[in-house]
This record gives structure tokens, sequence and C-alpha cells, in this order.
């Protein structure tokens, strides 16, 4: 079973090894957001996009951290493990949503632009 501060550590290398991309999704932001009275309805879709992708850097590492104490003692290694997977699958999927809106912000419609040679 996990010593005392075993959560503590799974918190702090999740959180740590999660930097490069809250620092990125907050950089995306601040984008998105200072551009938003230009392009109202692609910097929507990219702070939407970089929101989600931000939170789900800062759950995540918490929600790993604290399952095992959630579930407490009585929780086997398949149990625990059914869970992390099933909760990789649902992480994943919320990522793919993130990733998408913000895929679908740069390719919105912007407006007319000086037409292609």
């Amino acid at each position: 079973m996990l010593t005392n501060g075993a959560p503590l550590l799974a918190f702090v290398t999740g959180f740590v090894r999660q930097l490069p991309v809250i620092a990125v999704t907050v950089a995306g932001l601040v984008m998105a957001l200072s551009r938003r009275d230009r392009h109202p309805k692609a910097s929507s879709l990219a702070a939407a996009g970089c929101g989600i992708l931000l939170g789900v850097a800062l759950v995540v590492p918490v929600w790993y951290a604290l399952l095992p104490r959630l579930l407490g003692g009585s929780a086997g290694m398949a149990r625990l493990g059914g869970i992390y997977a099933l909760s990789s699958v649902l992480v994943g999927l919320v990522d793919a949503a993130g990733i998408g809106l913000v895929v679908l912000a740069v390719f919105s419609d912007r407006g007319a632009g000086e037409p292609s040679s």
C-alpha cells in the first residue's frame, strides 16, 4: 500500500510534468483573449480549447494523486488499475475535445482577407 508521502510525490511529479502544457495553454488563452475584438469566433474557440487543456493539466495530477486515498485501503490493485485506465480514456477524450477546438479555431472563418495569388 502507499505510504503517507506517496500521494504528495505523485502530485508533485504529475504537476511538474504538466508545466510545459500549462505554460503553453496559458499563453494561448492570453493570445486568444487579447485578439477577441478582431477575431471573435476564432478567439472564442481557441480560448475554450486552451481552457479545457489547462483544466485537464491542472486537475489530472490532483485526481491521480488522490485516487488511492479516495478509494481507501480496501481497493485492490486490480480495481485501482481499472479506475486509472478508465480515467486515462476519459482524459484522452477531454484532451481531444480541447485540441479539436483549437484546430477548429485555426480554420474558422475570420472574414474576408486578401485574395490568394
